[in-house]
């Protein structure tokens, strides 16, 4: 019975530590994103100055449509 009850402090030790990585890599994630849409907005404002509108292949059409199904757009 002892045994258990030294096991269980790190067992909910590591969780809590694998709780915090979880919650840090998210926020990279949320970063990296934002600065990417960001980015991409930024791009599209300098085509639109000098009235260029973006033309994407069939190929390239399809390759957003599957990610941004993942998504729900």
């Amino acid at each position: 019975m002892k045994t258990q009850l030294t096991i269980l402090p790190s067992v909910v030790g590591f969780a809590s530590e694998l709780a915090a990585i979880a919650g840090w890599l998210n926020r990279k994630q949320l970063d990296v994103t934002n600065y990417l849409h960001a980015e991409n907005e930024i791009l599209k404002e300098q085509l639109e100055k000098q009235d260029v509108k973006l033309a994407l292949s069939n190929t390239q059409r399809r390759k957003l449509a599957k990610c941004g199904k993942k998504l729900g757009r």
